[in-house]
């Protein structure tokens, strides 16, 4: 974990955070598409669909991910790469794209993810601000 963050996911946590309604309602379809089942590309699409919602909600330029094997956020073309599907880390990688502080990044993208998948939250182990879900190597 690296040194330079000091809170934990308990410090982030919001049970009043409140989020744009359009914004909510992208991740509450993303939830509800089921963004673990299928191919990687049927699962890449879900992610983008809802990328596209989200920056749609926040007046923000379109953003694309990819699967890639070094992850990165380019904000000169608007994409993410990811090395695996993680709604966490997607959620988290749109709040850079948003310019949010780190504090504020971690807090937004915990939130929407407890909100919006509240079973799978519920399973995932806290390490200083991360979520792990037991699958996952840290």
């Amino acid at each position: 974990m690296p040194a330079d963050f000091d809170f934990t996911v308990d410090d982030v946590l919001d049970d009043h955070a409140t989020f744009a309604p359009g914004a909510l309602a992208a991740v509450r379809a993303f939830a509800r598409s089921k963004p673990w089942a299928g191919s990687n590309d049927e699962r890449l699409a879900k992610f983008n669909a809802c990328l596209a919602r989200l920056c749609e909600a926040y007046g923000m330029p379109q953003w694309m991910m990819e699967l890639g094997d070094r992850p990165s956020i380019n904000f000169a073309t608007h994409r993410f790469v990811h090395t695996r599907l993680s709604v966490v880390t997607f959620l988290h990688s749109f709040a850079i794209a948003r310019g949010q502080s780190d504090f504020s990044r971690f807090r937004w993208s915990i939130n929407m993810f407890r909100r919006c998948f509240p079973a799978s939250f519920a399973r995932c182990e806290r390490v200083g601000p991360f979520l792990f879900n037991g699958r996952e190597v840290r």
